[in-house]
């Protein structure tokens, strides 16, 4: 009897470490990870001149993309021009009479052309214009990595610490047991002497 609780105990011990184990370690596995990737398009890169009236240029988003403009008046009068981006009839940036712009908070409301346009129609001098159009927007990415994924979910860690503790339970538990039967013999041996 004693043997078959030893063995009973020993077992429950090694499949409580095997689950222990089994659900911390595993082989390593290739899985796919996407990440996120922040693209850019310079859209324009120009320096011209606006003569009297206007200067316009046609340049193609996409929506949610985040624009950045950077106009500058580098010569001519006042060194100041009117500067809008309009879809259609809808204005979505307007700055009047500045020398430079550098705006990177506008976020394209819609797919299509939109229109940039370089006013100097209040002026008889023709003024000398920097302009740099870059577009940003996120891309998911995938790549492979390499994971060690446990053979077994998360929650068999619990289970086996419980069984292997078990085990070791029932084993020093029958260990007791042997010894406890030799110390009363013991004892009652003395007490017969006396």
């Amino acid at each position: 009897m004693k043997k078959t609780i030893v063995g009973i105990g020993v077992l429950i011990y090694i499949v409580g470490m095997v689950m222990l184990v089994f659900s911390l370690i595993g082989p390593p596995r290739n899985v796919t990870k996407s990440y996120q990737v922040e693209k850019s398009s310079e859209k324009m890169n120009e320096s011209f001149t606006v003569a009297p009236g206007i200067f316009v240029r046609m340049l193609n988003f996409t929506e949610g993309d985040l624009v950045h403009i950077e106009v500058e008046v580098t010569a001519g009068g006042d060194k100041d021009i009117d500067f809008y981006v309009t879809y259609g009839t809808q204005f979505q940036v307007v700055a009047t009479r500045v020398t430079s712009v550098n705006r990177s908070d506008w976020e394209v409301p819609h797919n299509g052309t939109y229109q940039f346009i370089y006013d100097n129609d209040f002026s008889w001098d023709p003024k000398n214009v920097t302009s740099i159009v870059t577009s940003y927007w996120i891309e998911t990415e995938y790549r492979e990595v390499t994971r060690y994924l446990p053979l077994l979910p998360h929650e068999f860690l619990y289970v086996g610490l419980i069984l292997s503790i078990v085990g070791i339970g029932v084993l020093i538990y029958e260990f007791i047991e042997e010894e406890t039967p030799e110390v009363n013999n013991r004892r009652s041996s003395w007490l017969d002497d006396l």
